[in-house]
């Protein structure tokens, strides 16, 4: 809001008070401060006013921004804003849309360090799982590819859907069924309706079966025409079960039997079709495409993996289709007797507006799923050699399921180094290993890298790690490596970065551990390995131990005084190292901390003499003592 200080008695010090109220003002973000020649206004002198103001405003965080206008008259005024680094420009439209872009780069920061419930894609020991059960599935077929043949190789439907399982996206129940009793016994546990499909068990391809009345109703053709059979009860069941076993070629084939959505895809029933797409761009590596499954509207949003939840949540936001998924319901009337019965709510013992809200949440349940299923199906997307892949998904007032899927690989000749790499690196699932814990007292722990959810976990280690008493903020021994002169604030302030770090330029290792007496998770330690420094190349002979870059650090709870949390913690980003090409490895330890020092020495480390009270270690990633460190 404009602060209009013309009609204030003439004074020098008008600009100084009205930019200190607003500063002080809760609900301000910011100031433009305005000044055009005037009579009464000596331009020099208000800047000089304004500019002692601005420690104040980087403390309050608040950004100052000033519009001198007056050519050669405010030069002198212009260079005392720049003396104290406050941004002058010469029309006050471009100071406002500098505001603008402020805004929209902070909203964009808010979006990347937005932190969702980590439960929702579930633990990560069981993501390097599902990496080398799909790997498995997906090279067998690639084997016997060779690039430039077409069609590439394609995943069968069934082998498709255990990748998709693998991922933990949602997808309909199936079963390989062998007689008529069996697949009447699986129908009735995955409830009705349900679809069959003749299927080959050595191939685990889906095989021609010709429609027929009464069942040329068909879901939808998969695989050059191959078709599923609609079954609403036992009795279509046991027709389109004789009809498909007529085609069936002995003990080589099966039938597919598999659920179907309990909603049919209209919109006025509140099911919805969203296509998720990926594909291998030759600039910038993998892509993602969600939106409508109908290519008339035109209506997909694109967005680079791998995507967090929040990221999802960005990419289906700009779709008109997630916007009718959200809407739906907020203004329609009261549901018939017919469409509350398909939503399981009886309302001869509900009230209308209970049931209705009752649907809205269950909207919302299948929004929240859609979005997790954009998240883990870009985690796929990065982890296979996938040349491009399709899945359709079903939205409904109950859940968001797969209804066809679609995964084409690359071919079977193309190495792993040639394979387009994404432009974000995904999160490494190859360093999370397990620790048996040791003698001591030190429980089991899970050894992986950090995320952008694990934000309350790290914040609560630093608590637990950062003296809360202390004199002049000097941290006791509880603090190893770089960290010790640091004061309590900084740690703070380092969380959201540590957490929303680039994993090509830092990877920071926690150990992870679940709390004996509570049963809740906890961060036992961690320890961080640089990558963008200068230690991917050997170091000089000539270069001094306290002038290399220091790449490397560990951080350790203070009432562990057992070393092998700390040796493992070394171990492991010794092996990190290695893996990543860097040729050493070199922190500086304070001279107090004996535990830390005591434990670098027992796995070999070079020491050197103390320097202002830091020790300097190092030790060479492809020396003979790191040959025993590999996980």
């Amino acid at each position: 809001n404009p602060v209009d200080i013309a009609w204030d008695k003439p004074s020098v010090h008008a600009y100084s008070r009205a930019v200190k109220a607003t500063l002080y003002d809760s609900n301000s973000d910011g100031t433009l401060v305005i000044l055009t020649p005037q009579a009464f206004t000596d331009p020099t002198q208000a800047a000089i006013e304004v500019a002692d103001l601005a420690p104040l405003a980087d403390k309050l965080g608040k950004p100052i921004l000033t519009s001198w206008m007056g050519g050669e008259d405010v030069q002198a005024a212009q260079k005392v804003l720049k003396k104290a680094k406050l941004p002058n420009f010469a029309f006050v439209d471009a100071g406002v849309r500098a505001f603008d872009y402020m805004w929209s780069y902070r909203r964009i920061l808010n979006n990347l360090y937005e932190v969702t419930d980590a439960a929702n894609l579930g633990r990560i020991t069981g993501w390097l799982d599902a990496k080398l059960k799909s790997r498995k599935l997906i090279e067998a077929v690639r084997k016997d590819t060779v690039s430039g043949d077409e069609p590439r190789p394609i995943l069968t439907y069934v082998n498709a859907i255990k990748v998709l399982d693998a991922y933990k996206l949602p997808v309909l129940r199936h079963k390989i069924v062998k007689s008529l009793d069996e697949a009447i016994l699986s129908a009735a546990d995955m409830q009705y309706p349900v679809e069959i499909a003749l299927f080959d068990d050595k191939t685990n391809a889906l095989l021609s079966a010709s429609p027929s009345p009464p069942f040329r109703e068909v879901l939808s053709q998969e695989q050059n025409g191959k078709v599923f059979y609609k079954c609403r009860n036992g009795e279509e069941l046991r027709n389109a079960f004789s009809i498909v076993n007529s085609k069936s070629q002995g003990d080589r084939t099966g039938i597919l039997l598999r659920q179907r959505p309990r909603f049919e895809a209209d919109p006025a029933s509140g099911a919805f079709r969203v296509l998720i797409r990926s594909r291998i761009h030759p600039r910038v590596g993998p892509l993602i495409e969600v939106g409508s499954s109908d290519g008339i509207l035109n209506d997909f949003s694109v967005a680079l993996p791998p995507l967090s939840l929040p990221l999802a949540r960005q990419a289906l936001q700009r779709t008109k289709v997630f916007q009718s998924i959200q809407n739906y319901g907020r203004s329609k009337p009261q549901r018939s007797d017919r469409e509350l019965s398909d939503l399981s709510i009886k309302p001869t013992h509900v009230e209308s507006a209970t049931v209705i809200q009752h649907a809205h949440a269950l909207g919302r349940d299948a929004a929240a799923q859609l979005e997790s299923t954009v998240a883990c199906f870009s985690r796929l997307v990065i982890e296979q050699p996938i040349y491009s892949s399709e899945l359709e998904i079903q939205v409904d007032p109950i859940s968001a399921v797969v209804t066809r899927a679609r995964i084409e690989a690359v071919a079977g000749d193309v190495p792993q180094s040639q394979i387009s790499r994404t432009a974000i690196r995904p999160f490494p699932t190859e360093y999370c290993s397990m620790w048996a814990g040791d003698s001591m007292g030190t429980p089991p722990v899970t050894f992986r890298v950090v995320r952008p959810e694990d934000e309350a976990l790290v914040r609560r280690f630093f608590h637990r790690l950062t003296p809360v008493e202390g004199k002049d903020g000097v941290p006791d021994d509880s603090l190893d490596g770089r960290e010790h002169d640091r004061p309590v604030e900084w740690f703070k302030d380092r969380v959201v970065r540590l957490c929303h770090g680039d994993y090509s330029t830092k990877l920071t290792l926690i150990a992870e551990a679940r709390n004996r007496e509570s049963g809740l998770l906890e961060i036992l330690g961690l320890a961080h390995l640089n990558l963008d420094g200068t230690s991917s190349a050997p170091p000089s002979e000539r270069q001094s131990w306290t002038a290399a870059e220091s790449n490397f650090g560990v951080l350790v709870l203070e009432h562990d005084k057992s070393p092998g949390l700390r040796i493992e913690l070394l171990r492991r980003i010794l092996f990190m190292a290695r893996a990543e090409g860097l040729q050493y490895i070199q922190t500086t330890i304070h001279e107090k901390n004996s535990i830390l020092l005591r434990t670098c020495r027992l796995l070999g480390f070079d020491i050197a003499e103390p320097e202002n009270s830091r020790v300097p270690v190092r030790m060479m990633t492809r020396s003979s003592r790191t040959d025993a460190y590999s996980l």
